[in-house]
């Protein structure tokens, strides 16, 4: 299997979708990871990075969508990234389906298979698969907690811990809350987490 990482296109995405801490997994079980040049400039992963993890480079998109099987991005591809996909390729993104109806049926007309990773539900059986929880949500809520005193207190928020209706934040005790946790006690302050469901009672 060959698998295609190209560079972001949407105007500042710092992301990559494969970071070559990544890639000795990938590589471990036969997959071929090709990475276009400068993919990972923003989220400072240099080209020698890549190739010194076990990727091939590849110049251009063109280049790196050859011949592969299967593509990583982070944002939803563009109408111009579909027309030179290869057909029957597989594509695990965040689609935002919804919001990209023409880049949905691009894809279909392509017969392409498209995982949404935002539409994979946040349950234990898909926890493996959780790749919202490894989006920059944590710090807000670590420093949320860290606020200065007279600052007004945070709103009622509604998360997938249930509804607060008292001040502070609440994000769970899920994958990211437990990171905000150990960072805000590594601050200094006093944290309360609850989590509405039986598997953080596990971690």
């Amino acid at each position: 299997m060959r698998l295609a990482v190209p560079k972001e296109t949407k105007l500042g995405e710092q992301r990559v979708a494969v970071v070559p801490g990544d890639l000795a997994r990938l590589t471990g079980v036969g997959i071929e990871v090709v990475v276009q040049s400068g993919a990972g400039d923003a989220a400072l992963y240099t080209d020698h990075d890549y190739e010194s993890a076990g990727a091939t480079l590849a110049l251009g998109a063109e280049e790196v969508y050859a011949g592969a099987d299967l593509i990583a991005k982070v944002n939803a591809p563009t109408l111009d990234e579909v027309g030179i996909f290869p057909s029957g390729i597989s594509v695990l993104s965040f689609l935002a389906p919804s919001s990209h109806l023409d880049v949905v049926k691009a894809l279909a007309a392509r017969q392409a298979t498209a995982f949404s990773f935002e539409l994979v539900p946040r349950i234990s059986r898909a926890q493996a698969m959780d790749a919202l929880s490894s989006r920059p949500r944590w710090p807000v809520t670590a420093r949320s907690w860290w606020r200065p005193a007279g600052l007004p207190s945070f709103p009622p928020l509604m998360t997938a811990a249930g509804r607060s209706p008292g001040p502070g934040p609440r994000d769970g005790a899920g994958v990211a809350g437990l990171q905000a946790i150990a960072t805000a006690r590594r601050l200094g302050a006093v944290v309360s987490a609850y989590d509405v469901r039986a598997a953080p009672r596990r971690k």
